[in-house]
């Protein structure tokens, strides 16, 4: 497995009397695609159910899957219907080899050794690891808010963006040419009691929601950055708001006092009759309910 991509499945026999299945025991290996047919139940509770359980239940939520791991499943029995029923015995990703390299790991042999088909395969488990690696990087670069704020820069032109840009992690990295550019804007209100800026917000400061909701405008091709609203950073704010294409407002009506809430919501008017959408406008918010 490579991050979270599903590569090989090989099933490993111990030799006539062995328990142990690894490399230079005797053990026979059996190599199949990741989408072997007689595997396919197995592979859909391990990939789609059980995967985005796996690094929370390890006390490692937010951590990215290694670039090369294993998972070592054992039968444990079987169900109602007679199928096998599999537990996992372990998870590998410390130095886990590559089996059709590493199968040439002897004194008088090297990468040289390896051929055909077998280089092929091989090379492609290493070859997706490597794009694994850099897909990490990429997510790691694209939360930070010094990115972040080249982006708006792109936007608006020069500015001390960063004071209005927090933590985003879990925001995937912005398209190169996007086909419009958005902000999604939120209110972290001072001194509030939950400690991170409102009872709807996460401990980023964010609305938990408020991540995923631009990851579905960059997955269709746009630029969005979440921005917090800062009333002090009045004029910083209203030069990027006239800058975009949209604006999607994650804030409370109540969220921000009564003058600010009005001077906002007065901006945001304004936008639209410069033909920037904005979802929901003050008015959408009043008549349809917050």
């Amino acid at each position: 497995t490579s991050g979270p991509t599903s590569l090989q499945l090989i099933h490993k026999k111990p030799a006539e009397g062995g328990i142990s299945a690894v490399l230079g025991t005797g053990s026979t290996y059996t190599f199949y695609s990741p989408d072997e047919p007689k595997f396919a139940d197995l592979k859909k509770k391990l990939f789609e159910e059980d995967l985005p359980k796996i690094m929370p239940a390890l006390g490692l939520a937010g951590e990215p899957f290694p670039i090369v791991w294993t998972t070592d499943l054992i039968i444990a029995g079987t169900d109602a219907k007679g199928n096998d029923v599999y537990t996992v015995g372990e998870f590998n990703c410390s130095c886990v080899g590559i089996s059709k390299f590493q199968a040439c790991a002897y004194p008088d042999k090297s990468i040289l050794d390896v051929t055909g088909f077998d280089f092929m395969e091989a090379s492609t488990v290493a070859d997706t690891a490597g794009t694994a690696a850099i897909a990490a990087l990429d997510l790691n670069a694209a939360k930070k808010p010094t990115y972040l704020a080249s982006v708006v820069s792109g936007f608006a032109g020069e500015g001390p963006w960063g004071n209005m840009i927090g933590p985003c992690d879990g925001l995937m990295k912005q398209p190169v040419s996007p086909e419009f550019k958005l902000i999604l804007v939120e209110y972290f209100i001072p001194g509030h009691a939950s400690g991170c800026g409102g009872y709807d917000k996460g401990k980023n400061g964010h609305r938990v929601d408020s991540i995923p909701i631009a990851n579905g405008v960059i997955k269709a091709g746009s630029a969005c950055v979440p921005i917090f609203y800062v009333p002090a950073f009045y004029d910083l704010f209203a030069k990027v708001a006239k800058a975009v294409n949209g604006i999607i407002v994650r804030i409370n009506p109540g969220q921000l006092s009564g003058p600010d809430q009005d001077k906002f919501d007065a901006l945001m008017r304004e936008c639209i009759a410069a033909g920037i959408p904005v979802w929901s406008s003050p008015d959408v918010q009043i008549q349809m309910g917050a």
